[in-house]
């Protein structure tokens, strides 16, 4: 996609385009923002396990609603310097902030240790259910709940048991 293509399909002037966005990453962000609801917070259910679920199910509805939309997205922004840095700062990290907050209020609750790895969702769960969407398989509330029951939930336990670290294989 160009700045050339974009302004002969809005039937507008390249200089039309650049009044209103500095880039084509901005555009582009600015085009996927206005289509993809950002990322909100669902709000505390009272447990860590209730909540993971709600943040992960809004992930998973909008990734699957928007499926063709986020892959044609990450696989530009691959190709683009520019557009990587303003998808990170516009839209992950504002995700992963929302990420953090199941863990936060578990940590604050007491029902997760301090020393727990806040960034778990960005690091596991993401890119799991990313990977499903790649190949067309189901990211659906049965899948959030697998991820959740079955991967972050034990990851996490074993820092709320205070686990030490792994074995040393030598």
């Amino acid at each position: 996609m160009t700045i050339d293509e974009i302004a002969a399909a809005a039937k507008i002037s390249k200089a039309t385009l650049y009044r209103r966005w500095p880039s084509k990453a901005a555009l582009v962000v600015d085009a996927v923002r206005r289509n993809v609801r950002q990322l909100e917070d669902p709000g505390e259910t009272g447990t860590l396990r209730g909540d993971l679920l709600a943040v992960l199910n809004v992930v998973a509805w909008e990734l699957t609603r928007d499926a063709d939309l986020v892959v044609a997205l990450v696989a530009a922004a691959r190709r683009d310097d520019a557009l990587m840095g303003t998808v990170a700062s516009q839209m992950r990290r504002p995700g992963q902030a929302v990420g953090q907050l199941p863990l936060e209020r578990a940590i604050a609750r007491g029902e997760l240790s301090p020393e727990a790895n806040t960034q778990v969702i960005a690091e596991i769960a993401m890119p799991m259910l990313l990977h499903r969407l790649l190949w067309q398989e189901p990211v659906d509330s049965a899948f959030v709940e697998h991820v959740v029951d079955h991967v972050l939930l034990p990851v996490l336990a074993s820092v709320r048991a205070g686990a030490a670290s792994p074995p040393n294989r030598d």
